[in-house]
């Protein structure tokens, strides 16, 4: 019945239905196929979403908008979107098509369970400041591309763990497994804005990102300053797709403005298209929509912070979301077409695709690869290598992080949507400020808009290690055991290098915190004191954030005989505090 429905349905003058079977209808496979059912079961998923969905969002439009014509030619979005600035996308294309065979042939063979891990890391845009938290792109694009990876049996996992106002280094960089997690198959950088011309920033990033043992591909969303570095990231093994602001660009410039029109014309307008596009003469009307809003002016939800110029409204974001769903629909739809090929042999497609990722990695890049846009302040002598190639341990209280979600920090598993995780102790706490012998992790209320009871707002917030007070001089362990079950057992390769990093935080009594700041910094001053396995902390080399600490004879720190670091804070200050928000061991 479908296959007569699908049939019938290719000459349907709803111009939205031609999308699919333009795009990649397998109309050629034999229904003895094992794999026939799997691509019906997609095919249907994707013609609800174009036709249903789509449809509805941005109406009549969507057939030309989301294949505009390229040299004469028509291409579904999807294959354009990801391409951007590079002459390797044949590899990009097949290393993430080959991620998704292999899932889905383990997923029929052995009937394992499998999910597609997608992490979104970024600034305040990527995080949707000024919107619900459901507007994001990322939760845009887990709201639709669930159900088509379902269709076929793979799980979708979308991890948006983009953090305002944060740069993709040194903090993110050194935890990056800790924060977007080991299993991540798809990592998405929308830095640009924050990092600007640090290439040293870019490249950590993208190194400390390559040892994740899920072995990634990348998604940036950046100009070419950064092709140089995405092109060594391939040449080592990995895939680095660019975001192509030209081609959103011309889809955003064939809307139909929402200018100088009546009410009921607008209102005709499907709601994706409706107040997106305006004259420069007329640009009100786009404004006055920029924003979702409840219809009860008195709605808590609809006082949001952040809801500044730079920061995008809710049909940007919903663009963005769909535009990264049709770039994964498209590469799915060429795995599914891949293993149709093969389908009289699947077990053997299995082990060439696993032969393939190996000569893939053949000359993976600790062997092999050096550091070209170093950190200019890092300290001469020093055997730095270590914090570009080496395995590390990074303790993180700042959110989101698959650390806390995962319930490694604290033992309290939980996830970011119903804020089920292990949340620490609130700021207004005073009673922890007196006593305390282990670090404490804390969290500042008046950070989190909680007047928003209806709908998450954001899940970006600056959680935080409470170290020493007048009354305490806490400790604090590096690795912990469930940090070494989770990450593996490299103690015995840790060199030594420590850096404690302190991210912007809250206002909440900020007089009266100590912590790393750069020039002027109060450890430097004597306002409080660490000890690194009970060897003084004398100073440090300040890294974007984070400090690269020293004692009297050097950088590198002895450990103790179990390969761990024990952290101690003192302080003398009264009414004053220790506050950091992470700490990393190479």
């Amino acid at each position: 019945t479908y296959l007569i429905k699908t049939m019938f349905h290719r000459f349907s003058l709803n111009l939205c239905w031609f999308i699919p079977f333009a795009v990649g209808a397998k109309e050629d496979l034999s229904l003895t196929s094992p794999i026939t059912l799997e691509i019906l079961k997609f095919q249907k998923s994707k013609d609800h979403y174009y036709e249903t969905q789509l449809s509805e969002l941005y109406g009549g439009e969507c057939a030309s908008f989301f294949r505009p014509r390229i040299n004469g030619t028509r291409t579904p979005v999807g294959r354009q979107i990801m391409m951007g600035e590079t002459s390797s996308i044949s590899h990009d294309w097949d290393y993430l098509k080959r991620k998704i065979m292999k899932k889905i042939l383990r997923y029929k063979l052995k009937g394992q369970q499998e999910k597609f891990v997608w992490a979104t890391g970024g600034h305040s845009i990527a995080a949707g400041h000024g919107n619900l938290f459901k507007e994001s792109y990322t939760m845009v694009l887990i709201k639709y591309v669930k159900p088509l990876f379902e269709s076929i049996g793979l799980q979708f996992e979308g991890r948006p763990f983009a953090m305002g106002g944060t740069n993709c280094a040194f903090e993110v960089s050194g935890c990056v497994k800790e924060v977007f997690g080991t299993d991540v198959d798809f990592l998405y950088w929308d830095y640009s804005l924050i990092v600007g011309q640090c290439l040293a920033c870019v490249e950590h990033w993208f190194q400390r990102a390559s040892l994740i043992p899920a072995r990634p591909a990348f998604g940036i969303d950046g100009r070419s300053k950064y092709s140089p570095i995405t092109e060594e990231t391939r040449k080592r093994g990995y895939a680095v797709f660019h975001f192509d602001k030209r081609v959103r660009s011309a889809l955003e410039k064939s809307l139909p403005l929402s200018s100088n029109k009546t009410l009921d014309d607008l209102n005709q307008m499907p709601p994706n298209v409706r107040g997106y596009q305006c004259a420069q003469s007329d640009k009100q009307i786009c404004k006055d929509r920029k924003w979702s809003t409840y219809l009860d002016p008195k709605e808590p939800c609809n006082k949001r912070s952040h809801q500044q110029s730079w920061h995008p409204g809710w049909q940007w974001h919903a663009l963005q979301g769909h535009l990264l769903t049709q770039f994964l629909i498209e590469v799915l739809d060429d795995a599914l077409s891949a293993i149709g090929a093969y389908a009289s042999d699947p077990e053997t497609l299995l082990e060439t695709l696993r032969r393939q990722e190996q000569q893939f990695f053949s000359n993976f890049f600790p062997k092999n690869y050096s550091t070209k846009w170093p950190f200019p302040m890092l300290p001469t002598g020093e055997s730095i290598d270590a914090i570009y190639k080496r395995p590390n341990y990074c303790s993180i209280a700042r959110l989101p992080a698959q650390i806390r979600y995962a319930g490694i920090l604290t033992g309290y598993s939980g996830n970011y949507i119903d804020s089920s995780y292990d949340r620490g102790t609130n700021q207004t706490d005073q009673s922890v400020f007196s006593a305390h012998e282990e670090v404490q992790l804390m969290w500042t209320e008046s950070n989190y808009q909680t007047h928003c009871k209806k709908d998450l707002l954001e899940i970006d917030h600056t959680d935080w290690f409470l170290g020493a007070t007048k009354n305490s001089s806490p400790k604090m362990i590096l690795p912990t055991d469930s940090e070494i079950a989770a990450y593996g057992n490299h103690v015995e390769s840790l060199v030594g290098y420590i850096f404690i990093c302190r991210a912007p935080g809250p206002d909440l009594d900020k007089k009266h915190q100590l912590g790393i700041e750069g020039e002027g910094d109060s450890l430097e001053n004597g306002d409080y004191n660490i000890t690194v396995n009970k060897k003084l902390v004398t100073g440090y080399t300040y890294i974007f954030g984070c400090a690269l600490l020293k004692h009297q004879g050097g950088y590198i720190f002895p450990k103790r005989e179990n390969g761990r670091f024990e952290f101690k804070f003192f302080t003398d200050r009264q009414d004053s505090y220790v506050r950091f928000t992470s700490v990393m061991v190479w």
